[in-house]
């Protein structure tokens, strides 16, 4: 039977596991998320000796014919089609994009 108790347990079950989901970051102004996509594309905009040498934040140069020469993320240059885009990686990086 369902009883105004289990109606509301079964609120704060929920309630809970839906605060307990929830990630809490702090980042002090200086600071940069080394895994942030877009910090690549933003900071090394036409740049490529700046962008290859940026280790921290995994950064790799990629070459279209169709759109000028950009500094991406490893990981966003692993989702470009390889058949357009022609990435530079240092060696460190080599293998974050065979997979």
């Amino acid at each position: 039977m369902l009883t105004k108790h289990r109606v509301l347990a079964a609120i704060g079950v929920c309630g809970l596991i839906a605060i307990s989901s929830i990630r809490f970051v702090s980042i002090s102004p200086q600071y940069t998320v080394p895994n942030d996509p877009d910090f690549c594309t933003a900071n090394h905009k036409g740049d490529e000796g700046g962008c290859l040498a940026d280790h921290d934040h995994n950064c790799v140069w990629c070459i279209a014919k169709a759109v000028k020469p950009a500094c991406y993320n490893a990981e966003v240059a692993k989702q470009l089609p390889h058949s357009i885009f022609n990435c530079s990686t240092p060696t460190s990086l080599s293998e974050l994009l065979i997979e």
